[in-house]
């Protein structure tokens, strides 16, 4: 029995939160203000030089009168999503425990979380995501892929690093770097997982703004992660490998990034 995924309308303190949060540079200097106030722009006015605590009462505003506006929206995409989602989630989740090389916990539910908020953050304490409610079809199970592969990732990552700190596994460590990297490279390079979606994700821009010899931080990393492929190494080799190989480039990540 595979997890399966199961689509709720997110609350409204949920949704206030991510866009407030988002809403500004966040840990580690990444800044997509941008794409939320290109989302909402009457938010970016009425935020406008504005103290933290003025900002937070005019989001939790906009964020009640913006999800009232738009609630019937907001609901059928709960169906929507759900029904794009369940043709393929057996076949995804049993492939990603093929790839990953671990079970799937018994028993365990994902929960995707319809947000008015075009960032989709995952939250591995509780395996839950966040997805934007004008996300397109077509794009519903790329996100939903490249999120759930997260939990399962992160799972073998603690078997092959036991004395890992999940604080390292978020935002501005170089664990969490490595996840959503690699998160991208093993969607877009996975026949079996590819066969599934049927749609390649282009990963963080950031990343690809950044330059190895020649190739992108991203292609740098699907070199790699081909010959881990073709050779047929296990993939707790592969993200040790991987692992040692990123560290390389800690400085790079750090100052670039920010």
């Amino acid at each position: 029995m595979f997890p399966k995924v199961k689509f709720v309308l997110a609350k409204e303190s949920f949704d206030s939160d991510l866009l407030l949060d988002f809403s500004g540079p966040i840990s580690g200097g990444w800044d997509w203000s941008k794409i939320i106030f290109d989302s909402h722009p009457k938010l970016a006015k009425y935020i406008k030089n504005v103290d933290e605590e003025e900002k937070e009462m005019i989001i939790k505003k906009y964020t009640s009168q913006f999800r009232k506006d738009n609630y019937e929206e907001l609901q059928s995409k709960v169906k929507l999503f759900q029904k794009q989602w369940d043709k393929v989630n057996d076949d995804y989740m049993e492939t990603l425990q093929e790839v990953i090389e671990i079970n799937w916990p018994k028993s365990k539910k994902i929960i995707g979380y319809i947000t008015i908020c075009p960032i989709c953050p995952r939250f591995l304490e509780t395996w839950s995501f966040a997805i934007y409610y004008k996300t397109k079809i077509s794009e519903v199970n790329l996100i939903v892929a490249h999120e759930t592969l997260h939990f399962i990732y992160f799972k073998k990552w603690k078997e092959v690093f036991p004395k890992s700190d999940p604080k390292t596994f978020d935002s501005p460590h170089l664990e969490w770097h490595l996840s959503e990297i690699l998160a991208t490279v093993i969607l877009n390079n996975t026949p079996k997982i590819q066969k599934i979606i049927k749609i390649k994700e282009k990963g963080y821009q950031e990343y690809r703004d950044l330059s190895i010899r020649g190739y992108d931080l991203i292609e740098h990393f699907e070199l790699m992660y081909k010959k881990h492929l073709d050779t047929k190494t296990s993939f707790g080799d592969f993200l040790k490998l991987a692992y040692k190989e990123i560290k390389k480039y800690k400085n790079l990540l750090k100052t670039a990034l920010q």
